[in-house]
């Protein structure tokens, strides 16, 4: 059976629309490759970095602390290492939102 010619024509137009599409998410994952040591060495992202850094050594236990019997006060630590850690990953679903719309 020999297919007609607007059947013909529609697998056509779908095979080019998967042809562009595939174009277009390769071109976008070239780019956001290529951004990303941008974006990694920022002024920004590194001052964040920084900043996080000296807060979670801040808030570390020293060694005397880490084996100390009574440990409360590494325990009170605890809910605010957990916004820390949501501070900084919310930072990169941004950072990826970000350079996905552009």
């Amino acid at each position: 059976m020999i297919p007609s010619k607007s059947l013909h024509a529609e697998i056509l137009n779908a095979q080019l629309q998967l042809q562009m599409q595939d174009k277009l998410l390769s071109e976008r994952y070239v780019a956001l490759t290529d951004n990303v040591p941008q974006y990694l060495s920022s002024s920004s992202s590194l001052l964040l970095a920084g900043g996080v850094g000296f807060i979670l050594g801040e808030l570390s236990p020293t060694v005397e602390e880490r084996f100390a019997v009574n440990n409360t006060q590494a325990q009170q630590a605890s809910p605010l290492l957990k916004a820390l850690d949501l501070i900084n990953f919310l930072n990169s679903v941004y950072a990826a939102i970000a350079t996905g719309l552009r």
